[in-house]
């Protein structure tokens, strides 16, 4: 899904929430980029991604320098995940199946405008290591950040369509 260029990509130092559901056909050591704005060469403005099967999240300013955070569990195919990357005042935070993964601070940090398209499936103009797997829901809000509790029902609610495996680590024995 490819958007054109647009000052709604241009986050400033403001709010903003990507959130969307996943589940990928393989695993790579390198990326596999999900959504996000980048130049034909790969200069990127936003990004969201696997890389090394845990998820990734960034944005850039002018400059290039980049505030990242990556997840902290490894992902595997074949399941649904849901994702979302908010900045929130001075922070941005990662989730991963309504969990917190990490945060980083954004203090006197301004998200630059790419002038490039914004994708969902790759990561903008940049045609290498795209998405191979399904993505389902993806919104991008500008102006304002989805509270912990909103990222939680977000994936609450969707497990109602997307079937995902939870290991509780217990064993039944017969006698139950």
């Amino acid at each position: 899904l490819d958007m054109a260029d647009s000052d709604d990509w241009t986050f400033g130092t403001g709010d903003f929430s990507i959130d969307f559901w996943f589940n990928t056909n393989v695993l790579s050591a390198g990326a596999l980029y999900m959504a996000g704005q980048a130049t034909s060469d790969g200069t990127e403005s936003i990004n969201n991604m696997l890389s090394n099967n845990k998820i990734h999240g960034s944005f850039r300013n002018s400059g290039g320098a980049a505030k990242s955070i990556n997840g902290l569990t490894t992902i595997t195919t074949g399941l649904w995940y849901h994702y979302a990357l908010i900045k929130t005042g001075n922070t941005l935070k990662l989730f991963l199946n309504g969990t917190p993964e990490g945060e980083a601070d954004t203090t006197g940090f301004t998200h630059f405008n790419q002038a490039a398209k914004f994708a969902v499936g790759r990561l903008g103009e940049y045609v290498s290591t795209p998405w191979n797997g399904s993505l389902d829901e993806a919104r991008v809000i500008k102006g304002s950040a989805l509270t912990a509790d909103q990222i939680r029902q977000a994936y609450e609610y969707g497990l109602r369509s997307h079937q995902i495996t939870i290991d509780f680590g217990a064993t039944l024995q017969p006698s139950d």
